[in-house]
């Protein structure tokens, strides 16, 4: 759902999309926009039109906000079997107008008491209010315009006028032992300066959820007035959201088919349209469409996979099953799920036993034919009575093969990696592992020598160890990084995670012309985002993908193109800024984000208009005053155009939001060296590279400590960089000059011997 278990810095620095599970019913007209004085209402007032209308009969033309949409209702007028099983469906219930039969929580509970504010809960006349802390920190009642979700916890959202809702912290948890009210970020109660408060915009629905939750949204938003007209053909997650519009068919059913998910590729495009960590690229996705024209999913990016490429942060489900054997197998999601109920087809391990069993599969013939619901497979005993293992046990599959994490306090989903246990990764890597997860007194060590003892064959090489090292910038992972990015037996996703790291590292021509040239726009996305051109060669290597087929791969190119825009041939701008205006109409959709804006600043930038790239950092900052990336970029600005003095208060501000963040140090230190502050940046830079070392601001610490005339200091960083295996070819020749100085042989023998062996 809307806030998940992301640390706290990571979501300061960088308010990554999380989109949601999804819903149905029919045409939203929205409402006027709300005028600012009735951003919050008393439970005693006079309750306004929640922004989307619901409407349960066959939505008409015109009433239609969206074109060729008919709504489930009328699907159901011929397709009754699978509308009756929808509407016991988590999508059916992913969004709903509040009434007795939608809201779920019990508004007679007592009070939350949290931070010494009291939470509290009223139901009267047929609407629903909660009372807590607004925008201004003062205690407000608010009444519920939608619930959101079903189990095993409700959300609900509130109207805070110009169209724009957001989604409540205070939730309901209904699991059946629990059902009590909690609260999703404690620590932000009465903070509405904190990024992370629910009225800030990482809790916004028009942007952060309603993609998902509703059917064929449109996010309408605008800039002038700085409000949302959102509309979508039905309020949750209905027939159409999978199977495309179906005002034609309905019309003419024999002529005129809907999608019908059978091919495994189209199906997998659906799903992942909503359940993945992904950002849209555009507008108006249907079903039969390519996932990667409207959305760039995550990869297996640190902070959100560990390394070896488990979940970590909410990223639902694509990221890990498309690192599956049993993607590449060709399983898709309708295989183990009930297309029009969402629920397993089967019981307990029956799910994976249906094809991994003593008779093996027809249609899987690589399957090894054995048993695999017993202990001499699994070595945990088979809790009584007999029946489906229970989980947890260690008997049932998803034990083992399906580790799970839990999101927003109770929300517990599992890795679809299914994966083998590999505690000797865990070992290198400090990654879970299924063995320590259950039996949590025990070590990596033993897990491994169990696995050994009972399977005795060496475990496969994994890419973990290569991927932890390359997020490290340790100078071992290149040439294994390099290896991985090359081998198309390895899952796409984890190419495309290699192709990525490669930008720290020096990435030969021949593999990247491979890489953008790659049969999977994965691939070619990862392999842009790894790219650092260093020359006009390598800048032709990238203006082919302006023409690719998808939108996602052809806006990446962009970004690596537009740093050199002044650089580029006027006879081969005319692709470029072409595009560069697809891009543009991409952000102006997102005006109401921080980021968008950023990106749109940089464009301007490119093109040296440095007017209008400040108005956008500024508005950028407006939009999220806590916009670390804004804060930084508008610093460097200021730094470029003569106004170095004004960057200072800027970067301070980013430090208190991201002191993790190497970047930001080495902004802020810079800047003070500029300002004459050189001790104060050698404090700064001290810091960052106990907490974390890395060769890039190593090297800057060192250049800082040598101009204070510190070369001891100085020499000491280089060693200890070249002793963790982070260094860079300049790390070392600063070393050898200090070595020269101060007349080390054998520290200027070693630094020569690591720069000749680069």
């Amino acid at each position: 759902m809307l806030i998940g278990s992301v640390g706290r810095s990571l979501q300061r620095w960088w308010l990554r999309l999380s989109p949601l599970a999804c819903s149905v019913l029919l045409v939203a007209a929205c409402t006027k926009p709300s005028s600012p004085d009735t951003q919050t209402e008393s439970a005693e007032g006079t309750a306004s039109a929640p922004i989307a209308a619901i409407n349960s009969a066959p939505i008409t033309d015109a009433e239609s906000a969206i074109a060729g949409y008919i709504g489930s209702a009328q699907c159901g007028q011929c397709h009754q079997a699978a509308l009756t099983q929808w509407q016991t469906s988590h999508h059916a219930k992913a969004m709903a107008v509040p009434t007795a039969d939608t809201v779920v929580a019990d508004f007679d509970k007592p009070a939350l008491i949290l931070a010494e504010t009291q939470i509290s809960f009223k139901a009267t006349s047929g609407n629903y209010f909660i009372r807590l802390d607004g925008v201004d920190g003062q205690l407000k009642d608010f009444r519920l315009a939608y619930t959101f979700g079903v189990s095993p916890l409700q959300q609900y959202l509130v109207d805070m006028g110009r169209g724009r809702l957001q989604a409540l912290p205070v939730v309901w948890d209904d699991r059946a032992d629990a059902k009590r009210w909690y609260h999703l970020l404690p620590d932000t109660v009465g903070q509405p300066a904190d990024v992370l408060h629910w009225t800030a915009s990482g809790q916004n629905w028009n942007h952060m959820c309603a993609d998902c939750h509703s059917t064929a949204v449109t996010k309408g938003y605008a800039p002038a007035t700085d409000s949302f007209s959102t509309r979508f053909a039905e309020v949750s997650v209905g027939c159409e959201a999978c199977h495309g519009p179906g005002r034609a068919h309905s019309v003419n059913p024999m002529q005129t088919n809907i999608v019908t998910l059978k091919d495994p590729a189209v199906r997998l495009d659906v799903c992942a349209s909503c359940h993945s960590r992904r950002s849209q690229m555009a507008e108006g996705f249907a079903p039969g469409e390519a996932l990667l024209d409207h959305y760039q999913p995550a990869l297996l990016d640190e902070g959100l996979y560990f390394s070896d490429g488990q979940i970590l942060d909410e990223v639902f489900v694509l990221g890990s099953f498309l690192q599956s054997k049993m993607h590449h197998a060709g399983v898709s999601c309708g295989d183990c799920h009930q297309p029009h109920s969402a629920t397993l087809s089967r019981q307990g391990n029956e799910v994976c036993t249906a094809c991994h069993s003593p008779q093996g599969s027809a249609r899987y013939a690589g399957l090894q034919a054995k048993v695999y619901n017993s202990p001499l497979h699994h070595f945990h005993a088979i809790p009584e009575p007999a029946g489906h293992p229970v989980e947890g046990t260690g008997a049932a599959c998803v034990d083992c093969h399906m580790r799970a994490r839990t999101y927003m306090g109770i929300d517990t989903r599992r890795d679809h990696s299914f994966r083998i246990p590999r505690p000797d990764v865990s070992m290198v890597t400090a990654a879970p592992n299924a063995c320590t997860s259950c039996h949590e007194q025990q070590s990596a060590e033993w897990a491994a020598e169990k696995i050994s003892g009972h399977f005795g064959a060496q475990p496969q090489p994994h890419f973990a160890p290569i991927i932890f090292a390359a997020r490290q910038g340790k100078r071992q992972a290149n040439p294994a990084l390099l290896d991985l990015a090359d081998d198309r037996q390895r899952p796409a996703i984890v190419r495309a995670t290699a192709l990525s790291l490669l930008q720290q590292y020096s990435a030969p021509s021949a593999l990247m012309r491979r890489a953008l040239t790659d049969p999977d726009p994965l691939v070619r996305l990862g392999a842009l985002r790894g790219f650092a051109p260093s020359g006009p060669d390598d800048l032709q290597l990238v203006l082919p993908l302006l023409a690719d087929p998808m939108r996602v791969v052809r806006f990446a190119a962009v970004t690596v193109l537009l740093p050199a825009y002044p650089q580029i041939p006027l006879a081969l701008r005319g692709q470029l800024d072409t595009q560069v205006e697809a891009y543009l109409k991409h952000l102006a959709t997102n005006a109401d984000r921080a980021e968008a804006l950023t990106n749109r600043a940089l464009v301007h930038l490119a093109k040296n208009d440095l007017a209008s790239a400040e108005a956008d950092f500024r508005l950028a900052l407006r939009r999220n005053p806590a916009w670390v990336p804004g804060l930084v970029n508008l610093a460097d600005l200021y730094r470029g155009s003569g106004r170095d003095e004004q960057a200072g208060e800027l970067l301070q501000q980013a430090m208190a939001l991201a002191p993790e963040a190497t970047q930001v140090r080495v902004a802020y230190a810079l800047w003070q060296v500029r300002q004459g502050q050189l001790d104060g940046a050698i404090q700064v830079l001290a810091k960052g590279h106990k907490m974390r070392p890395q060769a890039s601001s190593g090297y800057i610490y060192a250049v800082a400590l040598s101009s204070a005339r510190r070369p001891a200091e100085a020499l000491q960083v280089v060693d200890e960089l070249l002793q963790a295996d982070m260094y860079s070819p300049s790390l070392l020749q600063l070393g050898i000059n200090l070595a020269r100085q101060s007349q080390s042989a054998e520290q200027l023998a070693r630094y020569q011997a690591a720069l000749q062996a680069l």
